[in-house]
């Protein structure tokens, strides 16, 4: 099984310049735990619910932009890969998803979720 199999194709996405808040409504709204930081639709950064610091986080958001907060250190991976493949890095790596590209282009995410 590939990982275009499993992943995710509607990836919401953030700019670095949105505000720490906006980002943590925007997890909430999707029910989800990250965010693809994009800027002139290049992956720029990534964005965790724990970047946020959590429900308990709002002093960390409070006057933060997304660019404050986000991993700049950004692993992607081939939509032909196997899911083997993404979940040994999920693993190894210990993050919670991974942005899927074709090229530059993002075309999904697989996240811990997707491979449960």
């Amino acid at each position: 099984m590939r990982v275009e199999d499993i992943m995710t194709l509607d990836v919401e996405t953030i700019s670095p310049q949105a505000s720490a808040d906006a980002a943590w409504s925007q997890m909430n709204f999707h029910r989800i735990h990250h965010l693809v930081v994009l800027e002139r639709n290049e992956i720029v950064g990534i964005l965790s619910h724990r970047d946020l610091g959590g429900p308990q986080g709002a002093d960390l958001r409070k006057n933060h932009q997304v660019r404050d907060l986000m991993n700049t250190e950004v692993v992607t991976i081939s939509p032909q890969a196997t899911v083997k493949e993404a979940a040994n890095l999920l693993r190894g790596l210990t993050i919670g998803c991974v942005p899927v590209v074709e090229g530059r282009k993002l075309v999904g995410i697989v996240s811990i979720s997707d491979l449960l």
